[in-house]
Order: structure tokens, then C-alpha cells, then sequence
């Protein structure tokens, strides 16, 4: 379908307005601003230290180190039941032997009874003294003391296992701290192993939350995605269109490079089959663009940006797969002149009264 502002009118049909182009037609359907996340993160002042091409592999690694991590210790609480069995039997184990060696270190005295056969000596029965008794029995009441110190640690251990959800480890502070609010909450051996790092040194569990979060992730990948597509190298893949407009098209990427919106004279801006696409608001920085095409590429606008194409964007091209992909933003831009679309679109959707 193709929709021009030269020959519609308000008095006109819906029929009228539109050309037939294509048997079925359909509408890309994405959201027209970010999550609270992507927007405190869009906000924040960019950081002069970018990680440079090594650095953000480094980091790529990391987080993909720790996703598998997370998905093979948090499916199972194994570890956790057996430290509880292990403090169980240490605790166990220290009172019987601080029981029995209590009982027993007063039979360790000075002088001990002792029985030999009569025919060597004509006696059977004698008084012997054991010289080190004294010594023996100052060991015995250390080592009972320092088991004492050792079954205590083992008590408290025991009452934190019983007493404090292990299985359970949530980022609440560390969200309100940072402003990332998509950090997961944890749970099973994950949970119980950051509780046993937050004992030893809580920054070890703080510096995880940075790789659990998606918004972290997202910004690594973007980081890597300006390294390897400078502005240079970019303008390598300008051309000139049918209509001999200078064209930038991206295909098949991870994302949108800011590096883009450096290119103030790129007048039809294509993407086609790329992942994670949104547009910020310093697409303003491209004042000649006057075209956008999107194929089968859901795009999700800032707020400065949706204002900024309100005004500039003249022509508008999606492709897209069904009627449940429609960009609401697009009804949005006044400036409009001409609007083509392609793909899949129900008879209902087509008498829709937001599309006239």
C-alpha cells in the first residue's frame, strides 16, 4: 500500500487514498518509547572510558561466562543441602568428643595403680608415678576449650542455615542504588553461593548484579557494535538510490550504531533484519535524513526522537510479516508525505479508523 499526501484528502475514502500494491499488507507494531531502565541509562552522561575492541570481547566473554554459570547452579539446590548436612555432623561430632574427652581427662592423674606378676618381684600391686599426668591434663583442657571455640562457629553456622533464607537472594538495594531495575532476584545454589561470598566481601555479589542485567548487557553490545562501526567505515556503504537520494542500508546487525547519527548527510536511512533497534534522540544530528525504510525491523523511538521525525520525516517504507507488528508511533508523524507499506494485513485492519 502505498499512501501520498497529494492525493488525499480528508473528504476522500479510505479507497480512495490507497493504491493497491500488493495483495496482503500489514503494519509493524513496536513501542514508541524505551523502559524506565533504557531511559535513566539514556539520560546519564555518556562515559569518557570506553572499553576499546579487546576490552569489550573481554567483557562480551564475562557476561556469557555467567549467563551459562547461572543456568547450570541455580536449576538445583544440591550445594545448600550439603553444607547443612556438613555443619549437621560437624556440630554432632564436636559434642561427642567434647563429651567423652570431659569425662575422661579426670582419670589422668599423678599416681596410677599398677598390676604385674608377683613371681618377679614377690609383690602384685604398686603405686606408680606418671610424671607427665600434669602436662597431659593441661593439653586435654586446651584442646577441650579450643574444641569448645570450634563447636560454637559450627552452632552459629547451624542457626544461620535455619534461620535465613539462603535459597534466596534479591538485588533490591543494588537496584535502588544504580537505577538498573531489571537486575534478577536469585534463588537455589546461585542465591546460597553470594551469600557466602557476602560474608567473606559484599562487593563480590555487587559486582555479579553487573553482569545479570540485560540494560548492562545491552550497552556493552552497543559499545562493541561503535567500536567496529566507525563513521568511516560507514560512509564506505553509502550509495545512491532510484531516486538519487544518498542511502545508508545496515543489514543483518545486532543493533543500530550510534556512529549512524553522526552522518548529517545521509537522506534515506534503510534497515533491514536488525535485532534491537531504537532510535534516540540524536537522530536530530542527521538533518538531511528525510527517508526511512524499515524491513522487517521492529524499531522502538525515544521521545526526542519521535518528536524530531514528527517534523523532518517525509517518507515512510516497513515490511513486515503480520497485522500484530504496528508501529503506533507512525500514526504520530504529521509531515508525512509519502507512506508505503508491505506485508500481511487483515481485511479489519484495513477499514481500521486510526489508518484513516
Amino acid at each position: 500500500v502505498v499512501w501520498r499526501r497529494d492525493v488525499f484528502s480528508k473528504t476522500n475514502s479510505l479507497t480512495d487514498g490507497l493504491v493497491q500494491e500488493e495483495e496482503t499488507v500489514g503494519l509493524l507494531r513496536s513501542a514508541s518509547t524505551k523502559s524506565k531502565a533504557e531511559k535513566k541509562l539514556a539520560e546519564q552522561p555518556p562515559d569518557t572510558s570506553a572499553l576499546d575492541k579487546k576490552e569489550g570481547e573481554q567483557a562480551k566473554a564475562l557476561f556469557e561466562k555467567v549467563k551459562k554459570f547461572r543456568s547450570h547452579v541455580e536449576e538445583a539446590d544440591i550445594l545448600y543441602f550439603m553444607y547443612v548436612l556438613q555443619t549437621c555432623l560437624k556440630v554432632f561430632m564436636v559434642i561427642l568428643i567434647i563429651i567423652y574427652s570431659a569425662v575422661l581427662v579426670s582419670n589422668i592423674k599423678l599416681e596410677v595403680p599398677c598390676s604385674v606378676d608377683a613371681q618377679f618381684t614377690g609383690f602384685d600391686t604398686f603405686c606408680c608415678s606418671h610424671t607427665k599426668a600434669h602436662l597431659f591434663a593441661k593439653l586435654a583442657y586446651c584442646y577441650i576449650c579450643l574444641l569448645s571455640v570450634y563447636g560454637l562457629v559450627c552452632f552459629y553456622t547451624l542457626y544461620w542455615l535455619v534461620h535465613r533464607p539462603l535459597k534466596e537472594y534479591s538485588y533490591d538495594t543494588m537496584r535502588l542504588e544504580t537505577g538498573i531495575t531489571d537486575i534478577p532476584d536469585l534463588k537455589n545454589d546461585f542465591a546460597f553461593l553470594l551469600h557466602l561470598s557476602d560474608q567473606y566481601d559484599a562487593l563480590y555479589a555487587k559486582r555479579f548484579a553487573v553482569f545479570l542485567s540485560e540494560v548492562s548487557e545491552g550497552r556493552l553490545r552497543q559499545m562493541n557494535m561503535n567500536n567496529e562501526w566507525t563513521a568511516e567505515k560507514l560512509r564506505q556503504r553509502l550509495s545512491r538510490n532510484a531516486q538519487e537520494r544518498l542511502e545508508l542500508h545496515l543489514l543483518m546487525l545486532s543493533g543500530l550504531p550510534d556512529t549512524v547519527f553522526e552522518m548529517a548527510e545521509v537522506e534515506v536511512l534503510k534497515l533491514e533484519l536488525l535485532t534491537e533497534v531504537t532510535i534516540p534522540g540524536s537522530v536530530a544530528q542527521m538533518s538531511c535524513l528525510q527517508e526511512l525504510c524499515l524491513v522487517h525491523c521492529p524499531a522502538k523511538l525515544q521521545l526526542a526522537a519521535l518528536h524530531h521525525l514528527r517534523s523532518s520525516l517525509r517518507v515512510l517504507r516497513l515490511t513486515f510479516d503480520g497485522p500484530e507488528q504496528v508501529p503506533m508511533w507512525m500514526y504520530t508523524l504529521h509531515s508525512l508525505e509519502e507512506l508505503h507499506l508491505t506485508g500481511s494485513l487483515s481485511h479489519e485492519l484495513q477499514r481500521s479508523p486510526s489508518l484513516e
